[in-house]
């Protein structure tokens, strides 16, 4: 994930309108310009497991992204999840 923002910072980020997603299956190559670039931002950082204190200082800076490592829920079937 962390790669994906650090693009995002280097070039911008596009609106869903200046870039369509066509509905096919086919693999397509990203065709994003900078030119496409309607906003961005500065910087990002990780925060760490288990620390709400910088956890709520990174929401209150916005926008903040959630990540899990879900590898314990691939055989996941059914019931609360306590792993």
């Amino acid at each position: 994930m962390d790669q994906a923002f650090w693009y995002m910072i280097d070039n911008g980020l596009a609106t869903s309108k200046s870039y369509q997603l066509k509905n096919d299956t086919t693999k397509q190559s990203c065709k994003y310009t900078k030119t496409m670039k309607a906003t961005s931002f500065g910087r990002c950082a990780d925060v760490p497991s288990g620390n709400y204190t910088k956890l709520l200082s990174a929401v209150i800076q916005q926008p903040t992204s959630v990540a899990i490592d879900a590898s314990e829920m691939q055989l996941y079937s059914e019931g609360i999840f306590d792993g």
